[in-house]
């Protein structure tokens, strides 16, 4: 079924795009190329990553128009508080790699991600410039959605596991929970006449991937919904609803998944305290964490944090086609070995060839420091601002706003997401709405 997901979704998306002519085709692909392309299918015997390649090629256009406008608008482009807060996070980037060793490829990769979504974020604040255009990225952010949710509904009645956990193409059902939950928003605060049927949809939708952060991001939308509507019944109904479901949710987790984080965020604080300024570096965590490791935590040795991390990343980490390597102890562990391991060298790249803090604001300040910490609360002050504004605008769009926000922020206390051009997009939505008013 996975297979066939991007060609129907395509065949929909061209007659969607016929019937909804305000943006421009670029504009509506870019959003459905993050729903649809993002990804390699390598798992379902497409050896060639032809949909990962067509995700790039589009990122690779939308910059090249993004620097035309800019060559043509300088001067008013520059005066504008959007580009000037991600010309910000940029120099709070480069300020990063001052006084540290580099990995030149993950230097490279992420500098190059980083430029790839202020491309495209720019390009969607440029684009995006009247509430016609927005209603209709809002009606196809939803319809994506449903068809994914479906989908994933789907995948789960047919699974062989009650327990199982539903992805379809995604190599990591938590980031395609996190895909739902725009939509999701839009549905609810959008309620037409079936939207109520959307909902419902695509929260089980979100529920069949088994992301526990997802649904804790998802409660809060129920809850700002239910402030918006002034119904603080719902509420309490939303929190034992809520509950119930959590208490299936938890059924997959496994026992050393808490102490695990425990010591990645321990890890992640070490590494702070060490470089307290301006950090270790954009995108430098990955290849920087195994020199923190070595050391006693809590009540752990280094031996027991290192086998704790390998059975933890071995049930979490993905293949090296999609770019989570398991790493070498969690291969052994995998086979039975892995106590043969507790004297390799902690160092060994092959052993920690890729980790995450799991945890935006711990990747924030142990990459970026207290300069990019600043920056990014900074940035968070100016959205507040924008969301002041907005309530005056349009009560609906700032509830909206509010939702999705909140949402994106409370995936992220759990997850990496700030790789994620949705993530960026969502954080600037209030200055898209305000500036078409402004502009009206």
């Amino acid at each position: 079924m996975s297979e066939i997901i991007p060609l129907i979704s395509f065949i929909w998306f061209l007659y969607f795009f016929k019937n909804n002519r305000c943006n421009s085709f670029l504009t509506s692909l870019i959003f459905f190329s993050f729903f649809i392309f993002a990804t390699n299918y390598s798992h379902f015997g497409l050896d060639i990553p032809i949909f990962r390649y067509l995700h790039r090629l589009i990122g690779v256009f939308t910059c090249i128009f993004v620097v035309i406008f800019v060559l043509r608008n300088k001067n008013s482009f520059l005066k504008d508080q959007v580009p000037l807060l991600i010309i910000l996070l940029f120099f709070s980037i480069l300020l990063s790699y001052i006084g540290n060793d580099l990995d030149v490829k993950n230097y490279l990769h992420y500098l190059r991600n980083y430029i790839f979504i202020s491309g495209i974020v720019l390009y969607l604040y440029l684009n995006i410039d009247n509430n016609d255009k927005l209603e209709e990225v809002f009606k196809l952010i939803a319809s994506i959605t449903l068809i994914l949710s479906v989908c994933l509904i789907i995948e789960k009645l047919f699974s062989n596991s009650f327990f199982s956990k539903a992805s379809l193409f995604y190599p990591n059902s938590n980031y395609l929970a996190y895909a739902l939950l725009p939509g999701f928003a839009i549905c609810f605060f959008s309620l037409g006449k079936y939207n109520w049927l959307k909902v419902v949809l695509i929260f089980f939708g979100i529920l069949s991937t088994g992301s526990i952060s997802s649904l804790i991001a998802a409660q809060s939308i129920f809850i700002i919904f239910s402030i918006y509507k002034k119904n603080y019944y719902l509420i309490f109904s939303v929190i034992i609803v809520f509950l119930i479901f959590s208490s299936y949710i938890l059924h997959y987790k496994i026992n050393f998944g808490s102490d695990a984080r425990a010591i990645i965020y321990q890890i992640s604080f070490n590494i702070f305290k060490k470089n307290p300024i301006n950090g270790i570096g954009y995108g430098q965590f990955v290849t920087k964490f195994p020199l923190y490791v070595n050391q006693k935590i809590y009540n752990n040795s280094p031996s027991e944090v290192l086998d704790l991390l390998s059975k933890y990343y071995y049930q979490y980490g993905y293949s090296a086609s999609v770019g989570f390597i398991k790493f070498e102890v969690a291969d052994k562990y995998a086979e039975g070995h892995h106590t043969t391991l507790k004297n390799a060298n902690p160092y060994s790249s092959t052993r920690f060839p890729e980790k995450m803090t799991h945890n935006d604001l711990l990747t924030v300040i142990t990459e970026l420091g207290l300069i990019g910490f600043l920056a990014s609360l900074f940035l968070f002050y100016r959205v507040y601002k924008q969301l002041k504004q907005l309530i005056f605008h349009n009560r609906e769009y700032f509830f909206i706003s509010t939702a999705m926000i909140i949402s994106s922020i409370t995936f992220s206390c759990f997850h990496n997401n700030m790789s994620s051009f949705m993530f960026w997009f969502v954080i600037f939505f209030p200055f898209i709405i305000n500036r078409n008013y402004y502009n009206s």
